[in-house]
């Protein structure tokens, strides 16, 4: 069913370009189907313009999704095994509800030259000690990394805290725009 899933959105897609495209060819009395436009040669094309747009947009996203997930592979005895970022970005996720203040754990893994490296953007509580809460943090991903998936090298792992969530549930905005760094 897949495959035929597959083919019957290629058709569709081909079907609103052609047509799309005829319909705006005729608008701009490129192709002679004026005893079909009754006069309305501009509502055709933008009919037939809007047809063709639709279907560049389903190839478009047809492409986004076509993209294989990246992955890490890890050869054991008995094979290969690949784990892809968005599952260790989903462990990562659940293992931080663990930790007390993180209202919110969003990690994206990269490849860095040392290993998997981590940007983690983290929603706190108000009151609680960032500083800590960010070392915890950083030695969790670590943790689960090596400990759970076996993966000793790990790169830099980068926290951003990008929300402080005060008791009544509103969340308060850092600084936009200049990032300053303390020692």
């Amino acid at each position: 069913m897949k495959g035929l899933g597959k083919l019957l959105n290629v058709l569709a897609t081909l079907l609103l370009l052609v047509i799309g495209g005829g319909l705006l060819a005729a608008s701009f009395g490129l192709l002679d189907i004026s005893g079909l436009l009754f006069g309305r040669e501009f509502l055709t094309g933008v009919i037939g313009g809007a047809m063709l747009f639709l279907g560049l947009v389903v190839i478009f996203v047809a492409v986004q999704n076509a993209r294989p997930e990246q992955a890490i592979s890890i050869r054991n005895p008995e094979g290969e095994v690949r784990i892809t970022f968005s599952a260790i970005e989903e462990l990562l996720r659940k293992a931080s509800r663990q930790i007390d203040g993180v209202k919110e754990l969003r990690p994206k893994v990269a490849v860095g030259k040392r290993g998997l490296e981590f940007l983690n953007r983290v929603s706190v509580g108000a009151g609680i000690s960032i500083p800590q809460v960010t070392v915890r943090i950083q030695e969790m991903v670590k943790s689960q990394v090596k400990g759970v998936l076996g993966i000793e090298e790990v790169g830099a792992i980068r926290i951003y805290v990008n929300r402080i969530v005060t008791e009544e549930g509103d969340k308060e905005e850092g600084s936009k725009g200049k990032n300053i760094q303390f020692s």
